[in-house]
């Protein structure tokens, strides 16, 4: 049976791709705010840099590969998420929507959506390394086991030529070393940007 998670692309999309593999999914399909066109492209980096270190299996929907939608229209999204549950319960698939990256209104509709077919609709909070069932009204801790260099790659900052997805697919243990030591170094950038 094919897995897939439905997912909502707006901002950040790390919690997409942690669902995605979390959740060992075959297929990823994306309702999108109309305004964040670069999130989905994200997405697409992301899950082939998972796909690349041999990670994960994951493809994105080619026949209809986002569904942009004006992020505060409820109608609008809780159909975009209605043809898209649709869509892949009527060929029975497993789904599962994890509303995590969308707006508030994009989550609600997402999650009605959800409901209506008895699909589970997760959150994943990445700060708290929980996973939270929203169809099941439960939350449980899940720590996720994000490596740097996925990191680093999935948000395209500064990586070494070598780990392009097309020239390796594993980057070797110098690569993991220099992306490790750019993730400290982009982390501890981050922690004194908050303090001022």
């Amino acid at each position: 049976m094919t897995k897939v998670d439905i997912v909502l692309g707006g901002g950040r999309q790390l919690p997409n791709i942690l669902g995605a593999y979390r959740d060992d999914c075959d297929l990823v399909d994306v309702v999108a705010s109309g305004d964040q066109p670069k999130a989905v492209e994200g997405l697409r980096v992301g899950l082939k840099v998972l796909g690349s270190s041999g990670a994960a299996n994951i493809r994105m929907a080619e026949v209809a590969p986002t569904q942009y939608v004006d992020a505060f229209d409820p109608s609008a999204i809780l159909k975009a998420c209605r043809e898209l549950v649709a869509r892949h319960a009527d060929q029975g698939e497993e789904i599962i929507f994890n509303v995590t990256c969308g707006t508030t209104v994009m989550s609600v509709m997402a999650c009605q959506a959800a409901r209506e077919r008895d699909i589970p609709a997760i959150y994943i909070d990445t700060q708290n390394g929980r996973i939270v069932d929203l169809t099941a009204l439960r939350v449980r801790d899940e720590p996720s086991s994000v490596k740097s260099w996925w990191y680093l790659a999935i948000n395209s900052i500064n990586l070494p030529r070598c780990l392009s997805v097309r020239r390796c697919n594993r980057p070797t243990g110098d690569v993991q070393q220099t992306c490790q030591v750019r993730a400290v170094k982009l982390q501890t950038a981050n922690k004194m940007r908050a303090r001022t």
